[in-house]
């Protein structure tokens, strides 16, 4: 199914407005995260890097590339309706973000790479609640705000950020099991979606570790190979998603017949 133009137009809406919110907050000195630890130098990278060159980590800045074009191939020849479409301009949205905290290591930059991950979390649980039924009305506004809120726990404590994270994933995996059980023809993309999110988060930690351990991964780095894993499960989520629907409507059909 496709957006009617009323519901696009509030779907984009809601999106820049969150990416404003986050960004024009941050730099205009309204939210104030001086103690959020970010990875603000090259050696934080296991990549070989030359800071004198604009892109100084070329795999890892140009990997930022594919979510834009999955973002765009999803826009265009998948399943669309106010939930794809809102998660895709996330998506679409955060790889610029990404992509200048990496080719310019300001800290602005990497603040917003991290917070914007929240919300792209939170709606996944928000869909995951529709889905069930479960979705009153504000609850989806709620959460989203909730989960904005949520990263000031990352200024307050040296590991906030990586505990909220855990939330907001633990969240969205539980959701997933409660429909999987209702729409087992999901069951392999939900098994997928956990798999690639499991080599997104043992990558990016294990990062500067497989630098140490061989030259190839100083070049093919850790952080490198989790941002494939990242764009893998976004896509699988919506691989996901888009069976629960077309389950939901083989039911439906089914109901009809039985009538």
């Amino acid at each position: 199914t496709s957006l009617t133009p009323g519901k696009g137009r509030i779907m984009l809406t809601q999106v820049c407005l969150v990416v404003a919110y986050l960004g024009l907050g941050y730099y205009c000195g309204t939210v104030s995260l001086f103690n959020v630890p970010v990875d603000l130098s090259l050696e934080d990278y296991a990549e070989h890097s030359d800071p004198t060159t604009f892109l100084k980590m070329p795999f890892n800045a140009l990997m930022n590339i594919l979510y834009v074009v999955m973002g765009t191939y999803w826009l265009l020849f998948r399943t669309r309706n106010y939930y794809f479409d809102t998660l895709t301009v996330f998506i679409i949205l955060y790889a610029p973000i990404q992509f200048f905290r990496l080719t310019t290591l300001h800290r602005p930059w990497g603040i917003l790479d991290q917070w914007i991950t929240y919300p792209m979390f939170a709606w996944i649980s928000v869909w995951g609640l529709e889905i069930l039924g479960r979705l009153r009305k504000g609850m989806a506004s709620g959460i989203m705000c909730l989960s904005i809120i949520s990263y000031y726990a990352a200024e307050v404590h040296p590991f906030g950020f990586e505990i909220m994270l855990a939330i907001h994933i633990t969240c969205g995996v539980i959701l997933g099991s409660i429909i999987v059980s209702q729409h087992p023809k999901a069951f392999k993309w939900f098994v997928v979606t956990i798999m690639a999110c499991l080599g997104f988060i043992c990558l990016k930690l294990g990062d500067k570790w497989l630098g140490r351990q061989h030259e190839f991964f100083c070049v093919i780095s850790g952080h490198f190979l989790s941002k494939l894993c990242d764009v893998s499960q976004l896509f699988f989520a919506m691989c996901f998603f888009e069976a629960v629907m077309l389950s939901m409507e083989a039911q439906k059909r089914l109901a009809k017949k039985a009538y």
